[in-house]
């Protein structure tokens, strides 16, 4: 049940099926994929896909307000053969497409403490992205070369985060046109090491294979000053 000083969101959506898409890009040719949420398209060959359902809830009254948005997502593409000796992609059958989120959860807070301080917070969860790691691998002329098993069957590590700030309102704003604020911040508070690519290579020394993540931020801290007149 839904508290009665929360309200709930007309942003609400369903969104079920799989259905033929046949819109043209701009390009003129037939799209692989089109991502309802993202609005993307690329051409190729004629694909079809995907299914979504999304809430949301608010609290928009009192010193503490917030809201609550969570989605549920399928976005899958199938893209067969133009002819019988063509297999397709997948074999012809359905995979994720790199857009694909099933779960997408945003939790945003904030509280005001007095006239001069208010503290926010912000917790963003997503399931990872769908990607192809290898299988298996064979040697060609002294290289080892990797073997990819079906279409987007793996997925990047979970990502999520949680981001924290508080702004500072001097007393000496009241009755100033010129107003100015502080705002102290931390991104990504418990250092998540977040994964925006995995690699694979060869271990130079041993010989073994090995996995390579690479994530671009850690724990940021910040400071800013505001000010408007």
């Amino acid at each position: 049940r839904v508290p009665d000083e929360c309200c709930r969101s007309p942003e609400r959506f369903d969104n079920f099926g799989r259905r033929g898409l046949k819109a043209q890009a701009r390009c003129g040719q037939p799209c692989t994929s089109v991502s309802h949420e993202h609005g993307h398209r690329t051409c190729g060959t004629f694909g079809q896909g995907e299914a979504d359902h999304g809430d949301e809830c608010r609290k928009n009254t009192g010193a503490f307000t917030g809201w609550l948005a969570y989605t549920w997502s399928r976005s899958e593409q199938r893209t067969p053969g133009r002819n019988s000796l063509e297999t397709g992609i997948n074999n012809g059958n359905w995979y994720f497409t790199p857009f694909d989120k099933t779960h997408d959860l945003s939790i945003n807070s904030s509280y005001e403490l007095n006239s001069k301080w208010q503290f926010n917070a912000n917790f963003l969860f997503q399931t990872g992205q769908p990607t192809n790691y290898p299988v298996g691998q064979y040697e060609l002329r002294g290289l080892n070369v990797p073997i990819f098993g079906l279409r987007n069957q793996e997925r990047l590590p979970t990502y999520h985060r949680l981001d924290i700030s508080a702004t500072l309102i001097p007393d000496k704003n009241k009755g100033r046109k010129f107003q100015s604020e502080w705002s102290f911040g931390i991104y990504n508070l418990y250092n998540r090491r977040n994964a925006a690519s995995i690699n694979f290579r060869q271990n130079t020394d041993s010989g073994n294979n090995e996995a390579l993540r690479t994530s671009i931020f850690g724990i940021v801290p910040s400071v800013t000053y505001n000010f408007k007149f």
